[in-house]
């Protein structure tokens, strides 16, 4: 008898080792990210996907109702947005140089659609539907190359040219003057006719299903600018463009500008901050900024409301 709890006693710390390894790593797996990096809801289910770094290694993980599905990613999978093409919902996500369309719970890269494979790095990635026929296009900037593409079942290219002359780093989609169309926004690198010094610009342009319209090719904003956005922050159904500006002491500040039908007009300006190094769309129309300071980095939600900025901090830790 003694003999046989010699024998059976080690298993059977071996195998609650094992148990209390696989649940610790389980735990790890699903509570490593507070929040889900990004969900995805079709009609009747939800899919929440996490990103986590365990002993030095990527994994993906989706939570639906499937249940729990895991996979180890050589490149860390990035999120671009939500795709939908007439209610089919589907992930954008880059991983190296490939973006590929990920059906809800699909976590491994062999799973999911080629989009496209990028020959430079991807510069600037937007999502929306500009023809407005119910699929959304992905507008991708890379290596001064502009491309218009939509996920139907199979990767679709409907718009691909070059503007070298124009230096193209940041692309975007707005409706400026609430006409329910579609403008697309490159921010541009050059020199202008009124201002004959290469810098940062935005210019705006309509789409008509095959090329770009020039809409409006300002020489600048009122300050030198570092990024924009474009956000209906006052809720009247027009676009504002958000950019961070350079103020002339060196710090930054957060400035609004709505369309007057020729042009944009300043519409407010933030207080300063002494370095914006973030600028995202919120919901409900605010403003995500991450400012950087000597000590730390904070996330601050501006919010529009009475002609002013309310500045609602985000506690957590960046």
């Amino acid at each position: 008898m003694r003999d046989l709890v010699k024998r059976t006693t080690p298993y059977g710390w071996w195998r609650i080792i094992v148990l209390i390894s696989l649940a610790l790593c389980a735990l790890i797996l699903t509570g490593y990210t507070v929040q889900p990096a990004w969900i995805i809801n079709t009609e009747d289910e939800t899919y929440r996907y996490y990103q986590s770094n365990i002993l030095g290694k990527d994994y993906l993980s989706c939570h639906g109702p499937e249940g729990i599905r895991v996979a180890k990613v050589r490149e860390r999978a990035e999120f671009l947005g939500i795709l939908n093409d007439h209610g089919n919902q589907y992930l954008l996500i880059q991983r190296g140089n490939l973006l590929q369309a990920y059906p809800p719970g699909v976590v491994k890269a062999e799973e999911g659609a080629l989009i496209l494979t990028l020959e430079k790095d991807l510069d600037s990635c937007c999502i929306r539907d500009v023809d407005l026929d119910g699929t959304d296009e992905i507008l991708i900037l890379s290596g001064y190359r502009l491309l218009i593409m939509s996920y139907q079942g199979e990767a679709i290219r409907s718009y691909d040219k070059a503007y070298p002359n124009l230096k193209p780093w940041k692309v975007q989609c707005s409706d400026v003057d609430g006409d329910g169309r579609v403008e697309i926004a490159l921010g541009v690198f050059k020199e202008s006719e009124f201002h004959p010094i290469a810098a940062k610009r935005p210019y705006l342009y309509d789409w008509d299903g095959e090329t770009l319209i020039p809409k409006w090719r300002g020489s600048r904003l009122a300050h030198p600018f570092e990024d924009f956005i474009f956000q209906d922050i006052d809720g009247n159904g027009t676009d504002e463009i958000v950019a961070i500006e350079y103020l002339e002491d060196g710090r930054q500040a957060v400035h609004a500008y709505s369309w007057k039908g020729f042009g944009f007009e300043s519409l407010f300006q933030s207080r300063p901050f002494e370095e914006v190094t973030d600028i995202w769309r919120g919901t409900e129309g605010d403003v995500g900024i991450l400012q950087k300071t000597s000590a730390d980095s904070e996330e601050i939600d501006l919010v529009y409301h009475e002609g002013e900025w309310e500045y609602e901090k985000n506690n957590e830790e960046q």
